[in-house]
């Protein structure tokens, strides 16, 4: 186990993961709105060849923002969907929470993880662009692993600790909505 460090594109955001791959699961998830949002803040080059974004899915207690806490940039696609991150410096995307503090769900975009661990598992796979690389894991094994996790951070408070909420539970970016021709093209683009 070894804490990874995650970079904008920039450098001016950097954090670490604590105990990768350990606490967490690596994926790559191939929903239409992880593609849509990597190509919003110009990540579509790190999809992979059917359209899917690598994910290490783990809590939100695991990430600490070293430096550039103050870009930390916040938007929802779907009225309902999860809290989307990105840095506000270079508009590199984070990855996604739950709308909020209370489930500490969160699924980091790994393109800016240094040694970013393999895939174990592929979601989504019926919304991919293309043919779907082998092997293609265990969706009850994600949703159970992510389950443990979630109930061991609650039970244990560190839940509350979360770059992403304030001490009252509110984001600390306010959720915003992108344009909706941006929108439109980032869900209607092809690659």
């Amino acid at each position: 186990m070894s804490d990874r460090i995650w970079r904008c594109r920039c450098g001016a955001v950097e954090a670490t993961v604590a105990q990768v791959p350990q606490s967490g699961v690596p994926a790559v998830c191939y929903c239409t709105d992880c593609r849509a949002f990597a190509r919003l803040h110009s990540a579509a080059d790190t999809l992979d060849t059917a359209g899917g974004v690598a994910l290490y899915s783990t809590t939100s207690d695991r990430l600490r923002i070293l430096q550039g806490a103050e870009h930390l940039g916040c938007q929802r696609l779907t009225r309902r969907g999860p809290l989307r991150w990105f840095t506000t410096c270079c508009d590199t995307p984070l990855g996604n929470t739950a709308p909020f503090r209370g489930v500490p769900f969160f699924s980091l975009m790994t393109a800016g993880l240094e040694d970013a661990p393999k895939p174990r598992v592929r979601l989504h796979r019926g919304s991919a662009t293309g043919r779907v690389p082998r092997p293609h894991g265990s969706l009850y094994a994600l949703a159970l692993g992510v389950a443990r996790r979630v109930l061991a951070s609650r039970l244990s408070g560190r839940w509350r600790d979360t770059p992403f909420f304030d001490a009252d539970g509110r984001p600390v970016s306010k959720p915003g909505r992108p344009d909706g021709d941006d929108l439109r093209l980032a869900y209607g683009a092809r690659t």
